[in-house]
C-alpha cells in the first residue's frame, strides 16, 4: 500500500462477487490504472460494473472505464474544499455512492508541513527578548508629564512606564515584587539612570491603566469569531478535586474574545463574572471592534433573538447554529425581510446541520478556540490578581502581548 500513496498508481483488488453482493473473494492483485494523484478510495456504483470511481487525496474523483482501461479526462467531481477535509469528505461521499461499507481504503493520516520554519523560529525567540518590550521609546517616555491637573500628589511615572513593567510581569509570570526587582536589574544592566516604581505603585496604577490592544490598521470590513473561556482565580487542581472534593473558596472569571480569523488578532475582549452569559457581551465586543464587521461567528450560546437584533441593527451577517428544537419565527410568505435565523433553520431542515455548517463556513469559529489555547499556553489558566479591576488590566495586557506575538510571525503551512 506504500506505492499507492507515493507514486500515484492504483493497485486494485479484483473482486469476484458471489450471489450476495456483500460477499466477495479476493482473487489477486492487478495493476489497472496509472496517472492518478495519490488515490485513496476506489469503488463502483451499485449495478455498474463498467466504471470504477477513484478518490484522490488532493480532493478530486476520477472515473476509470474498466472496459477500455482508460481514465476519463474530465473529473467526476473537482476539488472544491480545503486539503484538510478533502480525503474525509470524499470517503463519506463514495460510501454513499456505493452503498457498501467494504470499500477498499488506503491507510493515511493528513498532515501539514511548516513552510516558514526559520522565520517562525526567529519570531518565537524574539518573544522573550526583553529589549523588544523595554526599548528606547519607553525609556524616553518614562517620566509623567502631569499635563492635566489632579487631586493629590503628581504622578512620577508615566502610563508607558507602568505598562512596560506590567507587560514584563505577564510575559514572565512574576508577582509584583519580583517585577520591581526585574526592572531594577534591567536598568542596571543597561546602564541608564531610571528609577523603578515600587510594587504598590504598580498594583494601584494598574486599576485605572488604559491598555490598547495594538490591532493592525486595515481597510474594509472584517469577520469576527467570538467565544468565551474560563480563567481560575481561587481553587485547587483537578487531582485535589477528584481526591478530596472542591472547597468553598473556588471561583473563576469569564473571558470573552472577538478574533479576526484573517489575521488571528484579538479585536476585542471583555472580562466578566462567571455568572454572566455569553450573549450579553455581544454589544460590548462589537463596540470595541474597530471598523465595520461583515460576519459574526458564534456557537449555540449566542442563539438568542437579542443577539440577532443587535447584529441586524449593524447589518452584520450572523453565522450561529440554531438550537435543535428551533422554530421558524417569520412565515416564508411574509413581505418583510427574511430573518437570518429562519433561513438557517430552513436550510438545516432541507440538507442537514452538517451541510449548513460546511456551506456557510461555520468551522472558522474554531479559530477562537485556537486563540484561547494560545493564551493559556503562554500565560497559564489562572489570574494572579485578586481584585477585579486589576484582573481586567491583567487580561487586557495578555491580549495585547498575544497580538504582538501574532505580529512577530505565525507558522505558514501546507497540507500533504
Amino acid at each position: 500500500m506504500r506505492s499507492l500513496a507515493s507514486i500515484g498508481v492504483l493497485w486494485a483488488i479484483c473482486v469476484m462477487l458471489a450471489q450476495s453482493p456483500a460477499r466477495a473473494a479476493v482473487s489477486g492483485i492487478h495493476r489497472v490504472a496509472s496517472g492518478l494523484s495519490a488515490p485513496i478510495f476506489a469503488t463502483h456504483a451499485p449495478g455498474d460494473r463498467s466504471r470504477l470511481f477513484i478518490a484522490e487525496r488532493g480532493g478530486g474523483i476520477r472515473i476509470l472505464n474498466l472496459n477500455t482501461g482508460s481514465l476519463l479526462a474530465t473529473p467526476f467531481w473537482p476539488c472544491r474544499t480545503t486539503p484538510s477535509k478533502q480525503a474525509y469528505l470524499w470517503a463519506d461521499w463514495i460510501r454513499v455512492l456505493s452503498g457498501r461499507s467494504d470499500i477498499m481504503t488506503a491507510d493515511f493520516k493528513t498532515s501539514y508541513k511548516v513552510t516558514n520554519w526559520s522565520e517562525y523560529n526567529e519570531s518565537l525567540v524574539r518573544r522573550g527578548d526583553v529589549t523588544f518590550w523595554f526599548d528606547e521609546d519607553v525609556i524616553d517616555a518614562w517620566e509623567h508629564d502631569n499635563d492635566e491637573p489632579k487631586i493629590g500628589r503628581p504622578f512620577t511615572y508615566s502610563d508607558t512606564a507602568i505598562e512596560c513593567l506590567l507587560v514584563l510581569r505577564e510575559l514572565f509570570r512574576l508577582p509584583y515584587r519580583q517585577t520591581e526587582g526585574l526592572g531594577r536589574a534591567l536598568v542596571k544592566l543597561m546602564q541608564i539612570e531610571l528609577t523603578i516604581p515600587d510594587f504598590t505603585s504598580l498594583a494601584k496604577r494598574a486599576v485605572t491603566l488604559g491598555v490598547s490592544l495594538d490591532v493592525t490598521q486595515r481597510r474594509g470590513p472584517i469577520d469576527v469569531v467570538v467565544d468565551s473561556t474560563g480563567l481560575k482565580v481561587f481553587g485547587e487542581g483537578e487531582w485535589k478535586m477528584r481526591k478530596h472534593g472542591k472547597s468553598k473558596r473556588r471561583t473563576w472569571r469569564k473571558l470573552h474574545l472577538a478574533i479576526n480569523p484573517a489575521t488571528q488578532e484579538i479585536e476585542a475582549e471583555v472580562l466578566t463574572e462567571n455568572s454572566e452569559h455569553d450573549a450579553d457581551q455581544v454589544e460590548d465586543l462589537l463596540r470595541e471592534t474597530q471598523g465595520q464587521v461583515n460576519a459574526f461567528y458564534g456557537d449555540g450560546a449566542y442563539d438568542q433573538w437579542k443577539v440577532y437584533e443587535t447584529l441586524a441593527d449593524q447589518n452584520i451577517q450572523p453565522v450561529i447554529p440554531p438550537r435543535r428544537n428551533a422554530k421558524v419565527k417569520q412565515h416564508g410568505n411574509s413581505s418583510q425581510r427574511p430573518l437570518a435565523r429562519d433561513e438557517a433553520i430552513r436550510f438545516i431542515r432541507r440538507s442537514g446541520r452538517k451541510s449548513w455548517k460546511e456551506s456557510i463556513g461555520y468551522h472558522r469559529r474554531s479559530l477562537a478556540e485556537t486563540a484561547m489555547h494560545r493564551m493559556k499556553c503562554c500565560f497559564g489558566s489562572h489570574l494572579k490578581n485578586r481584585e477585579f479591576p486589576n484582573q481586567r488590566t491583567e487580561v487586557r495586557l495578555r491580549s495585547k502581548i498575544l497580538n504582538h506575538f501574532t505580529h512577530l510571525g505565525l507558522p505558514q503551512f501546507e497540507w500533504s
